[in-house]
């Protein structure tokens, strides 16, 4: 018989009384999960059987110059895999947004087996001469598709950075309206050959300028409020309900939901395409990396302009984080890497008197600071509440302390992720948030605040970088989506290489990180 070892029976103990609150926490972390995308409005759901968008002939929708110069942009939102043409070219797949008959536009299609979206310009309806980009994508998830046009070149985007610029001409003439285009959105059916979507359309946009990459990005992740003269038609699925598809820039080029065609391949099936909420604006997810050593994004902007007249005395702060290193040695929080904030306030991470920690601090003559423990590697969301002479910090939504702390002592320029010469953060940032009050404890715990993108115009919400950008040489600006517009500057940085796959809303490492070190004790 075996004998009994005390050490082992010691260690098969604790293992055994770690079972329950592990799967407890994992059974939590299963329960806990966020949508992690707001809804901004409606979106057209397509059954990729008969449901399409028709207009009438719009000799000058985008303008008397359009087979020049143009803007077409669109979210999309593939369902399924792309369907395989009859012929190998891209205006034989299914049409998104673009012309009819197939002179330009922005299709879906497998082509030799590779499942794309294809953006193109024909410049002879005689002997066609195609000027095509195909986009690798992903099934079941948004993506922003900008087709620019100007004269000899054809500039295509995906997420807002450029995917390549080909040489073009004018688009080809020959359409049905003489002279001028047809529009679709979400297929056609044309005697015995269709290119009928599967999934979802939302933000179709339709410019008579060339837009520039600034002006994809700014405008990419909120609809447009005050149309500008150069956006000709646009089509935010607004309705909601009914077989109208309202031309929102004011214009007047309405279109009408289309049920399949009576007595071609594919006759009505009951219904046209389907209004839905929209998740359109939530995009894929990124990050901005920082590398430690002289990296930092300067907000162009001071508090006063950048949360409101009364930022001194009431302001909020919220942003998700994974420090990739400790903190450095620091006599205070002002002292330590800056994460957001500016000379006399803000959230930081430092080693203050052997204490490392994320730091929640304000300064009203004096540093009053609230120490919040971090794990390194882990998406942790903290929140800065300043109000009513009281300091307060939050992480992962949790109430860490108050402390009193009176107006702020000064103004000036705000920063996030380091500040020129001095200490510079390590690690990713995501969903960079200022206010102009101090939010209530239900409001930064609530989930659509805490776990997901939020809407643009919010109110309180005076400036948000969601930081959903993408590698590309020329990414210098960091955009923020309110109407305030105060953008930053990415400063030391690499457009290349430092936008990286975002873990913000990672409720299993927010969880983790609050739970797992007690359960280890």
């Amino acid at each position: 018989m075996l004998k009994k070892d005390p050490r082992l029976m010691s260690v098969l103990l604790r293992l055994g009384s770690l079972i329950f609150p592990v799967f407890a926490l994992f059974i939590l972390i299963s329960t806990f999960q966020a949508t992690r995308a707001a809804g901004e409005g409606y979106a057209l759901e397509f059954d990729g059987t008969s449901d399409y968008v028709e207009f009438d002939p719009l000799t000058d929708t985008i303008g008397a110059n359009w087979q020049y110069t143009k803007t077409v942009s669109v979210w999309v939102k593939p369902t399924t895999s792309a369907p395989i043409p009859t012929f190998a070219l891209p205006e034989n797949g299914a049409l998104i947004v673009g012309d009819f008959p197939i002179w330009f536009g922005i299709y879906w299609a497998n082509i030799d087996g590779v499942d794309k979206i294809w953006v193109f310009n024909i410049t002879d309806a005689t002997s066609p001469v195609r000027a095509a980009v195909g986009i690798p994508h992903n099934a079941n998830e948004w993506v922003h598709i900008a087709l620019v046009h100007e004269n000899t070149t054809m500039s295509v985007y995906k997420n807002g950075s450029l995917v390549e610029t080909v040489a073009t001409g004018p688009t080809a003439l020959g359409h049905f309206a003489p002279g001028g285009i047809e529009l679709r959105v979400g297929g056609y059916i044309h005697t015995n050959r269709d290119g009928l979507f599967t999934g979802e359309i939302d933000e179709v946009r339709l410019y008579d300028t060339p837009l520039t990459p600034t002006e994809i990005r700014q405008d990419m992740f909120r609809p447009v409020t005050s149309p500008p003269s150069n956006l000709k038609a646009y089509y935010a699925m607004s309705d909601g309900i009914g077989t109208i598809l309202t031309d929102d820039s004011g214009n007047g080029w309405n279109g009408t939901l289309i049920d399949g065609r009576i007595g071609s391949q594919k006759p009505p099936d009951g219904d046209t395409a389907a209004w839905i909420t929209s998740t359109a604006f939530a995009g894929p997810r990124n990050a901005l990396d920082f590398d430690g050593a002289n990296d930092f994004v300067a907000l162009n902007s001071n508090a006063q302009t950048l949360i409101g007249g009364g930022w001194a005395s009431s302001k909020t702060v919220d942003l998700w984080l994974k420090p990739m290193s400790n903190g450095p040695v620091a006599a205070n929080a002002a002292a330590g890497n800056v994460l957001a904030g500016g000379a006399n306030w803000g959230i930081s991470q430092a080693a203050i008197g052997g204490q490392d920690s994320l730091w929640v601090w304000n300064n009203d003559g004096n540093e009053d600071r609230i120490s919040i423990p971090y794990t390194p590697l882990l998406w942790t969301h903290i929140a800065l509440v300043h109000d009513g002479g009281t300091l307060t910090a939050y992480k992962n939504g949790e109430l860490v302390g108050s402390i009193p702390s009176g107006a702020t002592s000064g103004d000036g320029a705000v920063y996030a992720g380091g500040r020129p010469g001095g200490q510079n953060f390590t690690g990713a940032l995501d969903e960079l948030r200022f206010w102009d009050y101090g939010r209530t404890p239900a409001e930064i715990q609530a989930q659509e605040s805490l776990s997901q993108t939020l809407a643009y115009n919010q109110s309180g919400l005076t400036a948000y970088y969601r930081f959903d950008q993408y590698n590309d040489s020329d990414q210098t600006t960091l955009f923020d989506t309110t109407p305030g517009n105060h953008n930053g500057t990415l400063t030391n940085m690499d457009g290349n290489s430092d936008w990286v796959a975002s873990g913000a809303f990672n409720i299993q490492d927010a969880l983790l990180s609050v739970y797992l070190p007690l359960i280890l004790k």
